[in-house]
């Protein structure tokens, strides 16, 4: 790849996920007219160059973005984000840029989640009462943390410099997971009408009825759109929960985009051995 059209596409890549950040803060969304344009040019890139493998990476992107969408990890705005970047910068040093950015997007996202919405968490009246189911399993996730941390330090495979960038990520996530049922409960969690929902709400699942969990109008999926609205009126269902407020993936998304451009080695070198 030329280094013209790399810092092209590195320059769109940049342009689009500083837009994104700030309409995701602005409004909670990342809209289509950011998403669209990027996605189409870096399909138009990808054919000048007769780059298949980046168009492969592109469609990858939007699969595995897909499935964390249906699941209500993600909005839609953010998998096309996820498709956009794969497409218009598809590696970086060898390596799937989206991938390694995404790594980087997700310890941020832990970081914050980890250390701010817990104690937002306990100021907004949460105790332990709440957060006791969740014990075993955090107790479970946190020896197996231990047990890689371990291995990995003893096999001398990651710089101590990195291990224990890691080790703090892990525990900022292990912080969260605890508090995770609670954090949502009081800080995300309301009652929607259904004339005020949206398409894409996120479904605050544990809080429906068990009779309407088992309903089939959900399609395994855990975010509302046009047709489960609709199957919800003919069922004389007035009101649903949802989150709201949630964190912007976007923001997250911007840090890891710039830290990979900023830094391009960071894998090669926090990983001893190479990849």
């Amino acid at each position: 790849m030329a280094s013209e059209t790399l810092l092209l596409r590195q320059g769109i890549v940049v342009l689009a996920a500083v837009l994104s950040a700030y309409t995701d803060i602005k409004t909670g969304y990342i809209y289509n007219a950011i998403t669209y344009p990027l996605i189409a040019l870096g399909i138009v890139l990808n054919l000048f160059e007769q780059n298949w493998l980046g168009i492969a990476l592109g469609i990858g992107a939007l699969a595995a973005g897909y499935v964390l969408y249906l699941t209500g990890n993600v909005g839609g705005g953010d998998v096309k984000l996820f498709t956009g970047i794969a497409l218009t910068l598809p590696f970086q040093n060898n390596q799937p840029f989206i991938m390694t950015s995404l790594v980087l997007a997700g310890a941020t996202a832990l970081l914050v989640l980890g250390t701010a919405y817990p104690f937002r968490y306990w100021k907004a009246g949460g105790g332990w009462k709440e957060i006791k189911e969740s014990i075993p399993k955090t107790v479970l996730l946190g020896l197996v943390f231990i047990a890689y941390l371990y291995f990995t330090w003893s096999w001398h495979v990651i710089r101590t410099e990195a291990l224990i960038g890691l080790g703090i990520v892990l525990a900022s996530g292990l912080a969260f997971t605890a508090c995770e049922e609670g954090i949502r409960k009081r800080l995300f969690q309301t009652n929607v009408q259904l004339d005020k929902l949206e398409e894409d709400e996120v479904i605050a699942w544990n809080a429906l009825p068990k009779e309407l969990q088992n309903e089939s109008i959900w399609e395994g999926k855990r975010v509302i759109g046009k047709k489960q609205i609709g199957a919800l009126k003919e069922r004389n269902i007035h009101t649903v929960p949802v989150y709201r407020n949630l964190p912007k993936f976007g923001v997250f998304m911007l840090v890891g985009v710039a830290v990979n451009l900023a830094f391009p080695g960071w894998m090669e070198w926090a990983w001893m051995q190479g990849i």
